[in-house]
């Protein structure tokens, strides 16, 4: 992206220039500026991918983030200026936004005893992925031009969201709980408001609840012959 900018922005540079008279800004200096500007807009994307994995199931909120990444991600090739500013603006946002929802399912879908682990393997897997798409573009570059860069990646999402479709269909199974937290308090809520406007039926879950966790206690008792309770 630094070098798509670099190149990409000769208007944006003339203009910036035009501002500070009597000094030289470099394409380079600010395809960085923008690129941390990016950033920034990546970081607001964030903090909304956790509000609606907060608000909505999960999976489907990984699902529409990275859809939503894959029409940026084909027009920004070949787009000058602001709208090239705009449109990695909201690639950026949206890629960066989906990270919440990620971890989150990850800890969701993993159990306790591993869930450390889960993580570890998640990021070596992201980062050393990641390390090869430094390979991909030197190929599309040389091979082709940069221009094929985003659109490359844009096909990569599109094989992501046909991954995450199946996640989606393998995991119906579950409890929509798992992933919808709003049901999970609200299901906490009716237990509240039942239990305080049906103390007999509270009282008869909680006994009932007892009387359960009693029966899978062992039975400790000393076994002598003649009990009648021995086995």
């Amino acid at each position: 992206l630094p070098a798509l900018f670099e190149l990409n922005l000769p208007t944006v540079v003339t203009t910036i220039n035009s501002l500070f008279q009597g000094s030289m800004i470099s394409s380079n200096v600010i395809a960085t500026v923008t690129i941390g500007c990016l950033y920034i807009v990546g970081m607001y994307g964030q903090y909304i991918g956790g509000r609606v994995g907060e608000r909505f199931d999960l999976r489907y909120g990984y699902l529409g983030f990275h859809l939503l990444t894959i029409p940026f991600a084909f027009l920004i090739g070949n787009a000058t200026d602001i709208p090239l500013i705009f449109l990695a603006a909201l690639h950026s946002f949206f890629l960066l936004g989906m990270q919440p929802l990620e971890n989150t399912l990850v800890a969701r879908l993993t159990p306790a005893w591993m869930r450390s682990s889960a993580y570890g393997m998640k990021f070596i897997l992201t980062f050393g992925i990641g390390t090869l798409s430094v390979k991909l573009i030197k190929i599309i570059e040389q091979g082709w031009d940069l221009s094929l860069v985003f659109p490359v990646l844009g096909t990569v999402s599109i094989l992501l969201v046909i991954m995450i479709g199946i996640l989606i269909v393998s995991t119906q199974g579950i409890h929509p709980s798992t992933f919808h937290k709003s049901q999970c308090y609200q299901t906490s809520k009716f237990h509240l408001i039942a239990g305080r406007h049906d103390r007999p039926a509270a009282r008869r879950l909680e006994h009932d609840r007892d009387q359960g966790a009693a029966a899978q206690q062992p039975d400790r008792r000393a076994r002598r012959p003649g009990d009648p309770h021995a086995d």
